[in-house]
Parts: structure tokens; sequence; C-alpha cells
């Protein structure tokens, strides 16, 4: 009897402490292989032929140039620009960058070459604009395809087809990631321009779509009559810590007193690792059409506003028959 009572009370144990254990488990790795799979597309790509032969025609006249009489001032230069352009891990912005600044210090030094190298260098930029829209045009193709993580393109243009009305104002979905990173090099001419873009008292309301990189989208809402943001994140907050420092220093400039100046919307949760960029255009729709009745139902402000439920499938639907009803 006793063998029995011991038995039963272990296998209680093991359904308390190690089933809960297993749950969260499982649900981290199917949080992150969802977000993983289903990340946005990189900017850099594989190079093409084409580009690979102009990097190759660079590099064999800049290995000609260096070893002539007269140049050996500039031979530090030209070894830099070769070790940049041979560099896998460099972009093709930062590549461009080191022969731009190799061209424009030693224009004189190079004389007639510099006129080659400089063709060189637009006929690369020519030959990336083209690789660049080519790949735009056949990404357009799959917009809003199932469970594919959308862009800001997709999101803006998304925005773009909604009645948003004179009192409300969408922000380029790339605008609050950009001015993140910027910031941290010390420019900030792009947050002065974001404060001045939220800081518009023509508006009601502002939605600024959040991409935290090769993670997850959210959407950010500033109410310009409360001073107040309100961060709605179908993730549970999985953006919070991204976006607050932004908000605080953003607060700060455009002088709110309001405590309450970052608030939290985790009522719609996604249950999946791609519908985040659906669910930003979804939510401000959905705020666009509570917030316009809120004179009739005495609605204080946007903290009050509540948005119901949402199918993301459905959603997803209706945008890809609109934007292929556009494209045909």
């Amino acid at each position: 009897m006793f063998s029995l009572l011991k038995k039963i009370f272990l296998i209680i144990i093991l359904l308390i402490v190690i089933l809960p254990i297993t749950l969260i488990i499982g649900g981290i790795i199917w949080f992150r292989s969802g977000s993983q799979d289903n990340k946005p597309p990189l900017s850099e790509t594989e190079e093409s032929e084409n580009i690979k032969e102009i990097k190759d025609k660079i590099i064999t006249c800049l290995n000609i140039w260096k070893e002539r009489d007269g140049y050996e001032e500039a031979k530090s230069s030209f070894n830099t620009a070769i070790s940049s352009l041979n560099n896998p891990k460099l972009s093709a912005e930062k590549q461009l960058e080191a022969l731009k600044e190799l061209i424009d210090r030693w224009s004189t030094k190079l004389r007639g070459n510099w006129l080659r190298l400089y063709e060189l260098h637009q006929e690369w930029i020519t030959e990336i604009r083209k690789e660049q829209t080519q790949q735009e045009e056949k990404d357009k193709k799959n917009w809003f395809g199932e469970k594919r993580w959308l862009t800001d393109v997709e999101i803006d243009w998304a925005v773009n087809q909604l009645s948003l009305g004179e009192y409300y104002k969408t922000l380029p979905a790339h605008q609050f990631c950009y001015v993140k990173e910027v910031s941290e090099t010390g420019d900030n001419s792009a947050f002065s321009n974001l404060l001045k873009e939220i800081n518009d008292d023509s508006k009601e309301l502002v939605f600024i779509p959040v991409n935290n990189p090769y993670f997850h989208w959210s959407l950010l809402v500033y109410e310009t009559s409360t001073k107040t943001f309100c961060h709605y994140d179908t993730l549970k907050g999985a953006n919070d810590s991204y976006v607050k420092p932004l908000v605080e220093k953003l607060s700060k400039q455009i002088g709110s007193e309001n405590d309450y100046y970052f608030q939290t919307e985790y009522s719609i949760y996604q249950g999946n690792g791609h519908d985040c960029g659906v669910a930003v255009i979804a939510i401000i729709e959905r705020i666009i059409e509570k917030y316009d009745s809120k004179y009739d139902i005495n609605y204080d402000a946007l903290e009050d506003v509540e948005l119901g439920e949402l199918d993301f499938t459905k959603e997803r639907k209706k945008l890809r028959e609109k934007h292929l009803t556009e494209q045909n």
C-alpha cells in the first residue's frame, strides 16, 4: 500500500514539475524556429557574374597602377581599396565607399586612369541598381504569400491602400529602425526628422511601424492629445526593450509630463512566427475604425479603444487578393 502511494506521489510530482518545463522549452523552440524560418530577406545577395567581372577589372587596374612610377605615395590607399574589394564580409555599399574614397583622394595623381576608375565605379552602381530592380519585381509576385515575413515595402503599400483621413498619419515602415541604427553613429539628423513627424498637432494619431531586424514587427502609436505612446505587440512585448529607449528619448523632447507616456497592448496574439507584419496593417485599420467612433462611444483616449479579435489568415488573404488585383 505504501509503495503504491509512493508511486502515485512521484507521478503527481512529475506532472506538476516536469510537464510545465517541457511545455515552456517546447514553446521557446517553436517560437525561435518560427522567427528564424520566416525572417525577412537579407538586403545583401550573392554577387552576379556581371558585378564580379566589374570588380575584377577594378582590382586588375589597381594592381597594375600601384606598381607604376610616381604612384608610391598612393600605394597604401590602393592596397586598402583592393583589400576591401576582396573582403566577402563587406557589403557592396562599403566596398563602393572604399573605392570612392580612393577616387576622390587621388583624382589628381591618377590623371587619365582616374576617368577609367570612375567609369567602372559608375558601371558597378548601375549594375547593382538594375539587379535590385529585377529582384524587387520578382519578389513583388510573392507579396503577402502564405507564411511570408512581410517587408517594409509591403507594409507601406498596404497602409497606402487604407483610408487614413486627415487626422491620421503613418510613417514609413523603415523609419523607426533606421533612426535607431543611425543614432548609434552619433548622427542626430534622422532623430530630428522623426521627432518632427511625430510632434504634429494637426494629427490625432501617428502610426509608427517598428521593425526589429530579422526578429519581429510591432506597432507604435503616438496620440498627440495625450502625448502618449502605445505599443501594440502581438508577441506579448517581445519588442518592448527594442522600442522603449527611443520612445523615452522622443518623449523628453516632446515635453510629455505624463508619467504613463509608454503604454503597452498585448490583447491580440499572432500565434506563429510570420504574421507580425500582417498584424501591424490589421491593427492600424482596426484602430482607425474604432477611433473614428470615439466621439459616439465616448472614448477618452487611445487606451480605451478595444481592438476585438483579428483573423490574420483572412487579413493576409485579403491583402494578397488586393495586391494581385492591382498587378493584373
